[in-house]
C-alpha cells in the first residue's frame, strides 16, 4: 500500500496481520505485484521513478527512471498495472502523456506508448487496467475525459469480428469517452465489461443556492468542490473497431464551441497564425473569487446577467455602486474579455492554470482534502505540484522575454534544480505578496517597511522602469482577495476583493505614453512597425464559484 504523504510503502501479511513499512522517495502513488513475483513495483510522483522493492526484506532493489524526455522531474508516474501473462508492468506517466512499459526481469523501461494529443501535453493518464488475456491495456486519461485503449499484442492479419487486422502491439487503438475527469478504470474478470470512474461526473452546474458570505457554513453541495459528484460507467468492452470509432466522438468534445476566425488586422495573431508581431508589452492581471457576472453583469458590451451583479462602478446608484471602480476602469481602457476563462474549481488550481496552463492530477486530488480541513498539508507551491512545462515565467526566461511577477507565489518559487529557477526568483517582487491589505498595511502595530498597497508596490517598480526604459515585456499581477471578506476596522469596505479599496490604484498606468513610446521604438530596439503596442489581459481564476 502506497502511503503518499509519509513516503513509505506498507506491507501487510494477510495471513498473520503483521505489517512492515519501507521508505521510498517522493510521494508513492501506485503499487503493482506481478504474478508469481516477490517484488513490488511502486510509482513515485515526486521522483518520477518506479521503485522496485524486494518483499522478502523488504528492501529497495532499484529505482527506474520513467520520465523519458526531458527526464524524471515533474513526470508524475501514477497508476501501474502488471501484465497477467508476461514479465511486464505498465506505468501511467501522467505529465508526459505516456505509458511506460517496464521489463520486470531486466528492471528497465523497454518502450513508451504515447497517448498524447498535439500540440501540447494534457491527456494526463492516471490509472491503468489490463484485460484478463493481456491483449489490451486501458488508461484513464483524466485530462481528456476518456479511456485510451492500447494493443498489447499484435492482431492477426486474418482476424475476424471487431479486431483490427494487422494492428501491431503497443499501439493506440482509440479513445472511449467518459464523464468528466476519469480517475479509475477496470476490466471485469471475465473480460466482458469495461468499468470507469469519473471524479467530476457531469461537472458542478450552477450553484445559485450558494451563500457566498457563509463560506465554511455554506450548505453542503453548493460550494464548488462539494458540488462535484463522481460517476461510474459500466459498458460492454468495446472491440478494437468500436474503440477506434469512438475516438472521433472523444476528439469532437475537446473542441471549443462557438469558435470563429480572428478578425482581419487583429494585433493578437501574427503572420500565418503564429505569435503576434505587434504586441510588445503585456500586462496580465489575475483577479479571483468573483465570477464575471458579479462585477460586469450590467456591461452592455458583454454576455452578462445583470441579476447576478453585486459590485459596480462609481456613480451607479444603489448598493452595488462605487465598489469596484478599478475593475471597471480596466475594462473601459482595455478589452472586456467576457468569455476568457480559467476553468478552475477554487483558487489553488486557478492560479496554477493562469500561471502554468495546467493543474495536474496531484493538485486536483489534494485540494479537496486541503479545502475540506482534513489535515492535508498545503504543498501546492512545492515542486510536486508543478505542471509539465513549469510556468509562464520559466518559458519567458527560456525564450529571452523580460518579465516581472507580482504576487504569483505558487509559480515556481521553490528551487527544484531547473535552470530557469534563478531568473524566476530574480524577477519576482519580494514584497508584493507580503502585503496584507490594500486599505493600508501597518503590520505588527507600527509602521511597516512594506508599501501601503499592491498598487504602491507595483508603481514603485514601474516608475523606476519608465525612467530607465526597462519596462519588462511581460508583467503579471495578481489582485489577491479573501473570497468572502467582511467589514472590520482594517478593511473598511466589506465583501470587496482587494485591489479595489484605494481609488489612487490607477489601472491607466499600464497605458502610460512612455510604454507606448518604448514599444514604438522611440527608446527600444523592437520593431518600428508596431500598431497596437500595449495589451492588458485580465482573467478571473476560480471563474465559476470559488
Amino acid at each position: 500500500m502506497a502511503l503518499e504523504l509519509s513516503s513509505h510503502v506498507a506491507i501487510v501479511d494477510l495471513a498473520s496481520g503483521q505489517t512492515q513499512s519501507v521508505g521510498v522517495d517522493g510521494s508513492p502513488t501506485g503499487v503493482a505485484i506481478p504474478p508469481d513475483s516477490r517484488r513490488a513495483f511502486v510509482t513515485s510522483q515526486g521522483a518520477g521513478t518506479v521503485d522496485v522493492l524486494d518483499l522478502s526484506g523488504p528492501t529497495l532493489v532499484k529505482r527506474i527512471d520513467v520520465g523519458a524526455e526531458p527526464g524524471a522531474a515533474a513526470a508524475h508516474p501514477e497508476g501501474i498495472a502488471a501484465d497477467p501473462r508476461r514479465p511486464l508492468v505498465y506505468v501511467a506517466v501522467a505529465s508526459r502523456d505516456r505509458i511506460a512499459v517496464v521489463d520486470t526481469n531486466r528492471l528497465e523501461v523497454s518502450q513508451f506508448v504515447d497517448v498524447g494529443r498535439a500540440p501540447s501535453p494534457g491527456t494526463q493518464p492516471v490509472a491503468l487496467a489490463v484485460s484478463p488475456k493481456g491483449d489490451t491495456l486501458y488508461a484513464a486519461d483524466s485530462g481528456e475525459d476518456a479511456v485510451a485503449a492500447i494493443s498489447l499484442r499484435s492482431r492477426s492479419r486474418r482476424a475476424r469480428g471487431g479486431a483490427i487486422r494487422g494492428l501491431r502491439a503497443f499501439r493506440l487503438i482509440g479513445r472511449i469517452p467518459t464523464a468528466a475527469y476519469p480517475t479509475g478504470v477496470a476490466v471485469t474478470p471475465d473480460g466482458r465489461r469495461l468499468v470507469w470512474v469519473a471524479a467530476k461526473g457531469l461537472g458542478t452546474g450552477p450553484n445559485l443556492g450558494y451563500d457566498q458570505f457563509a463560506f465554511n457554513s455554506a450548505r453542503y453541495g453548493t460550494y464548488t468542490p462539494t458540488a462535484l459528484v463522481g460517476r461510474l460507467g459500466v459498458l460492454s468492452r468495446p472491440t478494437d473497431k468500436q474503440a477506434r470509432a469512438l475516438g472521433a466522438t472523444t476528439g469532437a468534445v475537446l473542441q471549443p464551441l462557438g469558435t470563429a476566425p480572428p478578425p482581419l488586422g487583429t494585433p493578437v495573431v501574427g503572420p500565418g497564425g503564429g505569435p503576434s508581431d505587434k504586441i510588445k508589452y503585456v500586462f496580465y492581471i489575475v483577479r479571483e473569487n468573483r465570477v464575471y457576472d458579479q462585477i460586469f453583469g450590467t456591461d452592455p458590451r458583454g454576455d452578462g446577467d445583470p441579476k447576478l451583479e453585486l459590485f459596480d462602478d462609481n456613480g451607479v446608484p444603489g448598493p452595488t455602486g462605487g465598489v469596484t471602480p478599478n475593475a471597471h476602469k480596466l475594462v473601459r481602457t482595455f478589452p472586456l474579455l467576457d468569455h476568457f476563462y480559467s476553468d478552475s474549481e477554487v483558487s489553488v488550481d486557478g492560479h496554477l492554470i493562469t500561471s502554468g496552463a495546467d493543474a495536474i492530477d496531484y493538485v486536483q486530488r489534494a485540494l479537496h482534502a486541503n479545502y475540506g480541513n482534513r489535515g492535508r498539508p498545503s504543498d501546492f507551491a512545492d515542486p510536486i505540484a508543478y505542471p509539465p512545462r513549469h510556468f509562464l515565467f520559466d518559458q519567458a526566461a527560456e525564450q529571452g522575454v523580460s518579465f516581472r511577477n507580482y504576487g504569483e507565489g505558487q509559480a515556481g518559487s521553490t528551487d527544484d534544480g531547473r535552470p530557469t529557477y534563478q531568473a524566476v526568483k530574480d524577477n519576482t517582487s519580494p514584497t508584493y505578496q507580503q502585503i496584507a491589505s490594500d486599505s493600508g498595511n501597518t503590520g505588527g502595530g507600527g509602521p511597516s517597511v512594506l508599501p501601503l498597497s499592491h498598487f504602491d508596490d507595483f508603481n514603485q517598480d514601474f516608475t523606476r522602469q519608465l525612467a530607465t526604459a526597462t519596462v519588462p515585456h511581460l508583467n503579471y499581477l495578481t489582485l489577491p482577495a479573501r473570497p468572502h471578506a467582511r467589514h472590520h476596522a482594517r478593511d473598511p469596505n466589506p465583501q470587496v476583493a482587494r485591489g479595489q479599496q484605494r481609488p489612487r490604484a490607477r489601472p491607466d498606468r499600464a497605458a502610460d505614453q512612455r510604454v507606448t513610446d518604448l514599444a514604438r521604438g522611440a527608446r527600444s530596439s523592437w520593431s518600428r512597425t508596431t500598431r497596437r503596442t500595449v495589451r492588458t489581459t485580465s482573467t478571473l481564476t476560480g471563474c465559476r464559484r470559488s
